[in-house]
């Protein structure tokens, strides 16, 4: 829908009289704002008032001093996208639309996260390119038991039985998001306890990453309707770790031909030399792009050497424990098919920052021709350390092993930095470095326990 009357129509037609605006801002969290039905269309027009120091406010809903914003900054407007606009099927008399922060004079915010997917997207359209993607997210689902959390379904990978006993959540989950324009492809009972792993189709990276935007809304919206909770949290238990992997490929600017695939591939991946360079620039970025695509301390417990999360940067073709994977085709001619997936980003991570820097970096490669080498093949896990080495995936090669370790490469890198634009990027930062200064200073249970009696 693109016109406010055809938005006005609609919403009275189905009885609409509480819309949101959702938004994602720098701390990550994704937010909301409702307006009655009898002042949207003002509120269309000229947006929602919002204090712009909630960009100084992070995962813990704690604001950060020295911020870019503070208490005496004035408003952002939240502004809606008319083309979001959607009814919310398990909600009767609601809908909502994906906005952006825009500044009192009606400027996007430098902070704003969407804005900036759209402006590397713009880039990318400059040089020929349309950028499709798509987002593959796990999650988990619980409910709290005597101050417990308890997974509710614990059948292993794949089981038919654990789609008989969540399918009342899984056809809630599929028809509420096919009616809010995202298409599922499949849904399967992941390995962990009451984990599941939901795969949307591609489409433009923007629309990718709003799909993700609804897909977290719409699992823990229908998972509360249904006495349970829902989270994207990257290592919720010691055996699960929820992922996102980003899937990505350069088509032509009319979206007719796949620019990623070349049938006579000499390293035999059916990967093109243009796809080639973007792996290079996502391998030389990888590890500053850590704290944007894998934002939590938690999110350092999934990133594990043997866990199938990647832990050392390489690349590879079906190598589940490759930070950079090039899945095989069902055929040699199936164009479509052919993408680079990054698979160190997590479900925790703004989909619109992981997908916009994570497309940069990839762009950074093909601007300057970056060759990534031959792919890993071997079982590196099953070798010597003094063999990693000699492959290349050695312990220089290793992801940060905490968020400190991913701010510190982050910190250093130019390239994003110029990229973020320096609001952005500093904000960021100083968000994220926040929560590791509470993380580190925090006296866990675990540590007394262990280490009370022996001291």
């Amino acid at each position: 829908m693109s016109s406010v009357e055809q938005i006005l129509k609609t919403a009275r037609e189905q009885n609409v009289n509480s819309i949101q605006f959702h938004w994602i801002g720098v701390d990550g969290v994704i937010r909301s704002k409702a307006s009655h039905f009898a002042f949207l269309e003002s509120h269309m027009k000229s947006g929602i008032g919002v204090a712009a120091a909630m960009d100084a406010i992070n995962f813990l809903d704690h604001l950060v001093r020295g911020s870019v914003y503070g208490a005496e900054s004035s408003e952002f407007r939240i502004v809606p996208d008319y083309a979001t606009f959607a009814p919310i099927p398990y909600l009767p008399g609601s809908a909502r639309f994906i906005s952006e922060l825009y500044g009192v004079d009606m400027r996007p915010s430098p902070t704003d996260a969407r804005t900036f997917l759209k402006r590397i997207l713009k880039k990318a359209e400059s040089s020929g390119f349309a950028v499709m993607a798509a987002c593959e997210a796990e999650y988990s689902i619980f409910k709290r038991e005597n101050g417990k959390i308890v997974p509710p379904f614990v059948e292993k990978y794949g089981a038919p039985n654990a789609l008989v006993l969540a399918n009342d959540l899984m056809v809630e989950w599929i028809d509420s998001l096919t009616k809010m324009n995202v298409k599922v492809e499949r849904f399967t009972k992941e390995y962990g306890p009451s984990q599941f792993e939901l795969q949307m189709r591609f489409d433009h990276a923007l629309k990718a990453a709003d799909d993700m935007l609804t897909l977290r809304t719409v699992v823990k919206g229908v998972a509360s309707k249904h006495g349970l909770e829902a989270t994207f949290l990257p290592k919720p238990t010691a055996y699960i770790g929820n992922g996102m992997h980003l899937h990505l490929s350069l088509w032509d600017s009319e979206k007719k031909r796949n620019l990623f695939y070349a049938p006579n591939d000499k390293r035999g991946l059916h990967m093109s030399e243009l796809g080639y360079h973007f792996i290079g620039g996502l391998l030389k970025h990888a590890k500053a792009l850590c704290p944007l695509v894998a934002p939590l301390v938690n999110s350092y417990k999934r990133l594990l050497d043997a866990s199938w999360a990647p832990s050392r940067v390489f690349y590879a073709g079906d190598h589940r424990d490759a930070a950079i994977r090039i899945p095989s085709l069902s055929s040699p001619t199936d164009e479509k098919s052919i993408r680079v997936e990054f698979r160190v980003p997590d479900s925790a991570a703004n989909p619109y920052l992981a997908l916009g820097a994570t497309i940069a970096a990839g762009l950074d490669g093909v601007e300057n021709k970056i060759d990534p080498g031959d792919p890993i093949r071997d079982r590196i896990y099953e070798m010597s350390e003094e063999e990693r080495e000699k492959l290349g995936v050695g312990l220089a090669s290793m992801l940060p092993r905490t968020l400190g370790e991913a701010l510190s490469e982050m910190r250093q890198s130019r390239f994003l930095k110029e990229v973020l634009g320096e609001s952005m990027f500093e904000q960021y930062l100083m968000n994220r470095e926040a929560e590791w200064k509470e993380f580190r200073e925090h006296v866990t249970e675990w540590e007394v326990y262990n280490f009370i009696d022996s001291v």
